[in-house]
């Protein structure tokens, strides 16, 4: 049972993560939502902040929506089960500490971008939208 953001957490992340990965013939690397989610969630079971605005440009939100999704690179259930793992953290956490730039919230745009096209938004940012 989650109860919050923790390095753990991130790791367990990092491993739903992880086994979505590897169905591709050549490693697309930073062209990719799974490898992009694994770097995130590597920095964030190594330090413990969700923060990773020194590791990522500022518009990665719209790179990560830019990224093309190849049908049949990835196994759907697998990058599913990754990504009810990462909601798992972001749920638990109080929108407060929810911005465009948390490591969580890259993550599950990443991974929700790859299961439901490029217009996905997590449910924090649409809150936070509709707040402005």
């Amino acid at each position: 049972m989650y109860t919050g953001f923790t390095k753990e957490n991130a790791f367990a992340a990092f491993l739903a993560t992880n086994k979505a990965c590897g169905h591709c013939l050549e490693c697309c690397e930073s062209k990719c939502h799974i490898n992009i989610s694994q770097d995130i969630l590597t920095r964030l079971s190594q330090t413990g902040s969700r923060r990773v605005s020194d590791i990522v440009p500022a518009d990665i939100l719209d790179v990560m929506r830019g990224l093309p999704i190849v049908e049949g690179r990835v196994d759907k259930f697998k990058v599913l089960s990754a990504f009810d793992t990462v909601s798992k953290a972001c749920d638990d956490c109080s929108l407060e500490k929810h911005g465009p730039l948390c490591g969580i919230n890259l993550t599950l745009t990443a991974l929700g971008t790859l299961l439901y096209g490029p217009s996905f938004q997590t449910e924090k940012d649409k809150l936070m939208e509709s707040a402005q």
